[in-house]
């Protein structure tokens, strides 16, 4: 098993360096839902707090310890024709990606 799935492309202690898979256009949608399912949220509240009009928006972010698979990802979606992302690192080794 563990060797079909290194012909897939899956990878060992991924954590830090995981790409993205190669998704089939067809199944990437679905390929998307579950990972945001896994490392993905949905936040509603005031962004711009100390602007004279703070703006209260609702986000979606994924999340992930391999900043090059969000980069690919986000390249993915940007294809898709969703648009309007950052990318930010955190102190604590992990980046989101962010739809505002």
């Amino acid at each position: 098993m563990c060797k079909d799935l290194k012909s897939l492309g899956f990878i060992g202690n991924k954590t830090m360096n995981m790409p993205l898979p190669n998704v089939p256009d067809e199944f990437f949608a679905d390929f998307v839902r579950g990972y945001f399912d896994g490392d993905g949220n949905v936040w509603v509240g005031l962004i711009h707090k100390d602007r004279a009009t703070p703006m209260y928006t609702i986000g979606a972010v994924f999340t992930s310890c391999s900043r090059q698979f969000l980069i690919e990802l986000q390249n993915r979606l940007k294809r898709c024709g969703l648009k309007g992302s950052c990318i930010y690192k955190s102190r604590h080794n992990y980046s989101r990606l962010q739809y505002i």
